[in-house]
């Protein structure tokens, strides 16, 4: 036990270890000399190519065909700010930044300071138009310095109409390559090796915060590291990873897979061909010149395991899954929907890979020709869906009990290559699904085969597990039996039957 004194010690030590990472981060972003030059900057791999070819081919060999505007837009804490102090270190610029309504004043400083990128912090915020129309006119004039638009949403379309800003850099959310190489920066800059017992530990490290990191920005993964690393010190253990284990962001719900589905097994082999093998290994098909699909139509009755299916395969190749029910992207108001759409597909290319799941999609499928809302709701969609040719790691599934409903267009190659029907479990399935779902608990006295369930859908397999286990429980509440009579699930079958 700790007495008074060293537990104020202990405190005091904390706070200073706090204190000093804080510090070195502060550093790291406000001392150019902590940040890395361009040329070895981690975490930008997927848009170096067009940073070289839209900043710094204009900057470092200005000429009449090369535009001196950029967008460069992305999430709060993606990297935008450091990502120009990097540009600049390399190759020796001063950055000036600016709000919009303090341009003309930041442009007197250029004057004098030589070489310079003008950085536009608020560009995409201003509604004001005759703040618009001043800025279009002056940077209309402006070639001697090359100005950057830093923002997280689509700058306004008035400015896009003058052609000013005609380039534009998304940063989208890292991928696993990208967290990793971001990490390893990271956890070196952050003086990791004191903690660590051979430099073998360090890979096993990175590759643990790695997994743990899908959907997190460049700014979060920081903060995670420092805080690994402050732990590492405070407690004065070793940085490995059964020590920071308990220290990394975790799922309390299980997470659903191919295996922890019962029955459909044709069904699984075919989703692992269509969809994960070309997530997982898209070189092999590039090499071939195979054309990679662009998403699959479940379809089958309710409760089947379409929305299941969908999450399994999100999970096991590590997608960011977006799902959205038809009826929800429906709205009363004129354009309301179309603005709904171009954010959801905006979502997942920001955080590819990324899979779009559109559940009762025959709600929106089979509004052609009803009226003009409802066709240029159809084409709004089709539009988004073929513009996705080139979109990289992102993959469509939708879900549908009526594929009669669903309009033929969507079926064609490009869009939903391939069909798949969901049908209701034979016996052997239902007893495999029955044991998924009851693989935890001990039952006395029942056999599920002994129970007609011809016609039952996995989902009321479930719910009959479920209903037994709350019934047991409330019967039991008093006593330590963990044994379920099967008496439960013969109650839990006849309350569907009932129903049904």
């Amino acid at each position: 036990m700790f007495n008074q004194e060293q537990k104020t010690a202990n405190v005091c030590l904390s706070s200073k270890i706090a204190a000093h990472y804080a510090s070195k981060s502060l550093k790291t972003s406000q001392n150019n000399e902590e940040i890395p030059c361009f040329d070895i900057l981690p975490g930008i791999d997927t848009i170096r190519n067009d940073l070289i070819k839209f900043a710094v081919n204009p900057i470092i060999n200005p000429q009449k065909i090369y535009s001196n505007k950029l967008v460069i837009r992305g999430d709060s804490g993606s990297g935008k700010l450091f990502l120009v102090k990097s540009i600049c270190k390399q190759y020796d610029l001063v950055l000036l930044q600016t709000k919009a309504k303090d341009l003309y004043d930041c442009l007197i400083k250029a004057k004098m300071s030589g070489k310079c990128i003008v950085l536009i912090t608020d560009l995409d915020q201003n509604e004001d138009n005759e703040l618009i129309y001043n800025i279009c006119r002056t940077l209309q004039n402006i070639t001697t310095y090359f100005f950057i638009a830093k923002t997280s949403k689509k700058l306004n379309k008035r400015l896009m109409k003058f052609g000013l800003f005609e380039n534009e850099i998304v940063m989208n959310y890292p991928n696993v390559g990208e967290r990793k190489q971001i990490i390893e920066f990271l956890l070196k800059n952050f003086n990791c090796n004191e903690f660590l017992e051979d430099e073998l530990q360090l890979e096993s490290v990175v590759n643990l915060i790695t997994s743990k990191t899908h959907g997190y920005l460049p700014s979060d993964i920081s903060i995670l590291c420092r805080r690994v690393l402050i732990e590492c010190s405070y407690n004065l253990m070793k940085l490995n990873t059964t020590n920071i284990a308990n220290l990394l962001p975790h799922n309390n719900t299980e997470k659903i897979t191919l295996d922890s589905i019962g029955g459909l097994e044709n069904i699984k082999k075919e989703l692992i061909n269509n969809i994960v093998l070309p997530l997982k290994h898209p070189e092999k098909y590039k090499k071939f010149n195979i054309k990679l699909p662009s998403g699959i139509l479940l379809y089958g009755p309710p409760g089947c395991g379409k929305t299941m299916l969908a999450k399994a395969l999100a999970n096991i190749t590590n997608s960011h899954f977006i799902s959205i029910k038809g009826p929800e992207l429906l709205c009363k108001y004129v354009g309301e929907t179309e603005r709904k759409l171009r954010d959801l597909f905006e979502l997942a290319k920001t955080k590819q890979p990324s899979i779009i799941f559109f559940d009762e999609i025959d709600s929106i499928c089979n509004l052609r020709g009803k009226n003009e809302n409802s066709d240029r709701i159809i084409n709004q969609l089709l539009t988004l869906m073929d513009g996705f040719e080139c979109r990289g790691d992102i993959y469509f599934i939708g879900a549908t009990n009526r594929i009669d409903q669903v309009d033929d267009a969507f079926l064609r190659f490009g869009r939903f290559d391939r069909a798949i029907e969901i049908d209701l479990p034979n016996k052997f399935e239902r007893l495999e699904i029955f044991n998924k779902y009851a693989k935890n608990i001990c039952i006395d006295n029942f056999d599920f085969m002994t129970i007609d369930t011809e016609g039952f859908t996995g989902a009321d397999i479930a719910s009959i597990v479920k209903n037994a286990i709350i019934e047991f429980v409330q019967s039991n509440i008093e006593n330590e039996n963990h044994i379920i009579d099967g008496k439960y699930f013969i109650e839990a079958y006849k309350k569907i039957m009932s129903k049904n």
